[in-house]
C-alpha cells in the first residue's frame, strides 16, 4: 500500500458555522439608530456632459431627505494617483465622484438621493430628470482597437516582448497554424453585493462599515478625498461575501460618507446587481491573435501571441493575456504583444485570474488546434 502524506495541516473554517447559518453580519447588516438610505442615479448615456436636472417631481416624492449632484455635493480632494499612493490608497477609477458634469461610460453615478427608507431613495431616485449634450461614445473593441496603444508595461513586467521577430521563424515553419479567439466582457457577481454604512463622528472622524478585500485602502481612498486624517478613519469589515476583485475601492463608499456627511445622520448604501454591471469594474473583452509553428516532429518553434483589450480614460489597467505564454510551453522564441484601446465603458479592474483567464483560453485552444493539425496527441505536443 502506498502512504500518501497530506500536505499542511486541517484548518478549521472558523467562521463557517456563522456563515451558513446566518450569523455572520455583513456590511449592510450594520443598522445604525436614525440611519438613512442612500441610492445612486447612473447616466444613461455613455459619453458627453450633464446639461441639466429636473428634481421637481422627485422632490416631492415620499420620504426624501437630500439629493447630491455636482452642483452641490460636498467638494473632494481632486485626484492624484502619486499622493493617493502615500497614504496607501489605490482608487478602482481615477474619479472624484460628483464633482463635475462629464460622463466617462454609460451608468456612470451621477446624483445619490437619500431619503427615510431603501424604497422610498430608490423609487425618488427613478423620478430624476437628467438631460445631456451627447457626444458618440467608442464602444466597439473591434472597430477601436486600430487606435489603441501599446504599453510598456505591467506591473513592473515588459508588456511587449520580441516584437517583430516571429514572423521570419513563422514563414518559414513547415508546420503552423494563426488563429483568432475573443473573449466577452465579464462582470462581476459575487454572493454579496458592495455596500457601505457611513458613520460620522463630528465633523473629522468617520467609520464606515464595508465589504472590502483591503481595509487600508479603503481607509486610505475615505482619507484622501474627504480631507481627513487616516486614524480618524475607521474601516469595520468582519465578513466579504466574495470579491473576485470588485471589492477593492470604488466610489459608491465616498457616496454613502458625502451623503451622510450632509444629512448629519448614518446613511446606508447598498449597490443593486444592475450597477454590479457598471460600477464596480470588469474583465475587458479580448481579441487574442495566436500564431504557432513546429518542426516535422512536432516540436515547438515559436508562439506569437498578440492581445487586444481596454479600459477607459479613468484607468491604465488592462488584461495581460500574454502572461502565461511566456512561462508556459518550450518556445525557443514567444513573442507577445498587448495593444490597450480607450473605450467609453466602465473601468477594466482586476478579475479572478486578470490575464491569466483569457490568455490561456486562446493559447490552449491554439496548443489543441495545432495538435489536431498534426494529428498528434495534444499532450505530446505539450510535453
Amino acid at each position: 500500500m502506498i502512504k500518501i502524506n497530506a500536505i499542511g495541516k486541517p484548518i478549521d473554517r472558523v467562521d463557517g458555522r456563522l456563515k451558513v447559518t446566518g450569523a455572520a453580519k455583513y456590511a449592510a447588516e450594520f443598522n445604525q439608530p436614525q440611519m438613512a438610505y442612500a441610492f445612486p442615479v447612473r447616466s444613461t448615456i455613455a459619453k458627453g456632459t450633464i446639461a441639466g436636472f429636473d428634481k421637481s417631481v422627485m422632490e416631492q416624492s415620499s420620504g426624501v431627505i437630500a439629493v447630491l449632484t455636482y452642483e452641490n455635493a460636498p467638494r473632494l480632494r481632486a485626484y492624484d494617483r502619486a499622493e493617493l499612493l502615500k497614504i496607501g490608497g489605490i482608487l478602482g477609477e481615477q474619479l472624484a465622484t460628483l464633482q463635475d458634469n462629464k460622463i466617462h461610460y454609460f451608468g456612470q453615478f451621477i446624483s445619490v438621493v437619500v431619503a427615510a427608507t431603501n424604497e422610498q431613495a430608490r423609487c425618488a431616485a427613478a423620478l430624476l430628470k437628467v438631460t445631456y449634450a451627447k457626444e458618440k461614445p467608442r464602444i466597439d473593441l473591434k472597430t477601436e482597437s486600430p487606435n489603441g496603444t501599446k504599453p510598456e508595461k505591467f506591473f513592473g513586467r515588459e508588456a511587449q516582448v520580441n516584437t517583430g521577430k516571429a514572423a521570419p521563424l513563422l514563414a518559414a515553419a513547415p508546420v503552423k497554424i494563426e488563429q483568432t479567439y475573443t473573449t466577452s466582457t465579464e462582470n462581476h457577481h459575487p454572493m454579496e453585493p458592495l455596500a457601505t454604512v457611513a458613520v460620522w463622528e463630528g465633523a473629522d472622524k468617520l467609520t464606515l462599515y464595508d465589504p472590502t478585500q483591503g481595509v487600508l485602502n479603503t481607509r486610505g481612498i475615505a482619507a484622501y478625498f474627504l480631507k481627513l486624517k487616516p486614524e480618524n478613519v475607521r474601516v469595520i469589515s468582519p465578513y466579504v461575501g466574495g470579491g473576485f476583485g470588485s471589492k477593492g475601492q470604488w466610489t459608491h463608499d465616498l457616496l454613502a460618507a458625502m451623503a451622510a456627511q450632509v444629512v448629519k445622520r448614518p446613511v446606508k448604501l447598498v449597490i443593486t446587481r444592475q450597477m454590479m454591471q457598471t460600477n464596480v469594474g470588469r474583465r475587458s473583452a479580448t481579441i487574442q491573435k495566436v500564431a504557432l509553428a513546429t518542426d516535422r516532429n512536432g516540436k515547438l518553434t515559436v508562439i506569437r501571441h498578440h492581445s487586444d483589450s481596454s479600459n477607459n480614460n479613468l484607468t491604465q489597467w488592462f488584461e495581460s493575456c500574454g502572461i502565461l505564454t511566456g512561462v508556459l510551453y518550450n518556445a525557443p522564441l514567444r513573442e507577445i504583444t498587448h495593444r490597450v484601446t480607450n473605450l467609453d465603458l466602465g473601468a477594466s479592474t482586476y478579475m479572478r485570474a486578470p490575464g491569466e483567464a483569457p490568455g490561456s483560453f486562446a493559447l490552449e485552444s491554439a496548443m489543441d488546434e495545432m495538435a489536431y493539425e498534426m494529428k498528434i496527441d495534444p499532450v505530446e505536443l505539450r510535453a
